[in-house]
């Protein structure tokens, strides 16, 4: 299993456009519109590439992982494969385009004007020509294929991957490509992968709260609510978020009130990254406090730290001395 989160989600990232442009030039070809230049600009044996880069990403991060041992097939690997396929294909596709495109044209204008001697090679122009015609039609069907089969191949490894929160938050970062990548859409995605979609966007908010967006997370929480309104969870979830946003905002009279809801739910110890947060916003609020009835805020802002480095225990105290001597 690959465990590079910030490369998977890159991954994901550009498969997301990739296939959006892929997809354009099937339907330009279907409707006989399909041009050398916008196959050009998507794929070629250079780093300007995007087809390119995007292979090679995929190379770095599958064919260094552990090697195929017993016939177990991995998923990267299989999609490293696709991606490596897709790749070639929509090289023959461009030179095959170039040579219907600009040496067609070239052996028309010549012909009338050829010397009698050169007759056998434009013809052998002609049945080159026509061949690059039929192999056009032959490169778009295999590309689709290969883009339907790397698809497939990408939600497996989403399965698996399922717990690193990064990827929930791209999906729902990246829904409207997604949608149509992924017809279903996001909601019935997260069923996919998840069994419950109300626990993808709570996978989605847990990434938001681990990095500090409180706004984002809170916004997703809303959504996880309508889709799970049972979990308990959720609501300790966003007393957390508005609490740690209060703090921000210095309402810290509302910090110390949600952080305390939160720290009354089913918060536990293992949750160490919020505590050891929390903690060290709280611990600032009598120092900071500044508004009428400071000593019941500043009581309860005790109180609460008092509780929160009881969870965490000597770790957070050490974390949150740092934190006070870095201000």
């Amino acid at each position: 299993m690959v465990r590079n989160s910030l490369g998977m989600v890159e991954i994901i990232r550009d498969f997301l456009v990739i296939h959006r442009s892929l997809t354009e030039l099937v339907a330009r070809h279907r409707g006989g519109q399909l041009r050398f230049q916008a196959v050009q600009d998507l794929v070629g044996d250079t780093s300007s590439s995007v087809l390119f880069r995007f292979k090679e990403r995929c190379h770095a991060m599958f064919r260094t992982a552990a090697p195929v041992v017993d016939g177990d097939v991995r998923t990267g690997l299989l999609f490293d494969l696709a991606v490596g396929s897709l790749f070639h294909e929509a090289m023959k596709l461009r030179e095959n385009l170039y040579q219907h495109e600009v040496y067609r044209p070239r052996v028309e204008a010549l012909r009338a004007g050829a010397d009698p001697g050169a007759s056998s090679l434009i013809e052998e122009f002609d049945k080159i020509c026509a061949a690059a015609g039929d192999r056009i039609e032959e490169s778009v069907s295999e590309a689709e294929i290969l883009l339907l089969q790397a698809r497939g191949q990408l939600l497996s490894l989403i399965c698996e991957q399922r717990a690193n929160g990064l990827i929930s938050r791209c999906l729902y970062q990246q829904s409207e490509l997604v949608a149509e990548v992924y017809e279903q859409g996001l909601d019935a995605l997260f069923e996919e992968i998840y069994g419950d979609s109300g626990v993808g966007y709570l996978c989605v908010a847990d990434s938001f709260l681990g990095s500090a967006h409180f706004n984002a997370a809170l916004e997703v929480l809303a959504m996880a609510e309508t889709r799970a309104p049972e979990r308990g969870d959720i609501q300790d979830r966003i007393a957390y978020a508005e609490g740690m946003r209060a703090f921000r905002d210095r309402d810290y009279a509302r910090s110390v009130t949600r952080l305390s809801d939160w720290l009354g739910g089913s918060v536990v110890p293992e949750q160490r990254s919020q505590l050891r947060l929390a903690l060290s916003a709280i611990s600032h609020v009598e120092s900071l406090y500044e508004g009428e009835g400071g000593e019941s805020v500043i009581g309860g802002a005790r109180k609460l730290a008092a509780q929160l480095e009881a969870l965490v225990g000597s770790e957070v105290e050490d974390g949150t001395r740092a934190v006070s001597a870095s201000r």
